[in-house]
């Protein structure tokens, strides 16, 4: 938790609570060039909302991945990416199903990621591959 305070004035009113996130995820291999990966994410902060997405993402020879989240808060999200030698680049389409898509079509990210250190270390460390 955080107070905001704005030229040493407090501002009292503004609390940002904490928040708590639960994710697991499994990868199956279905063949030698084809990974699945079925995850979840929980997100809840402490005044008691929750959001959770459920997504699957397919790797294809461990280099190329495409994937769809279900957002609880009513949102597909379509994401693709590559790993490239020390890089994961990836592009994100966020597209709402509540009233807002009258409004707006959707949102685009766009992220590149620099990997440091080994692949054994990675893994070593992290799991992840």
């Amino acid at each position: 938790e955080s107070g905001l305070k704005i030229n040493k004035t407090d501002l009292a009113s503004y609390k940002q609570y904490r928040h708590y996130y639960l994710m697991g995820g499994v990868f199956l291999k279905a063949s030698n060039n084809l990974t699945v990966q079925p995850s979840i994410l929980i997100k809840t902060p402490e005044n008691n909302s929750f959001q959770g997405d459920i997504s699957v993402r397919t790797i294809f020879n461990r280099m190329f991945w495409t994937g769809l989240t279900y957002r609880t808060n009513k949102d597909i999200i379509y994401f693709m990416g590559t790993d490239y030698k020390k890089f994961i680049i990836g592009y994100a389409f966020d597209y709402p199903l509540t009233n807002l898509r009258r409004q707006n079509f959707g949102s685009h990210e766009l992220s590149v990621t620099m990997k440091f250190g080994t692949s054994a270390l990675r893994l070593r460390q992290t799991g992840v591959y």
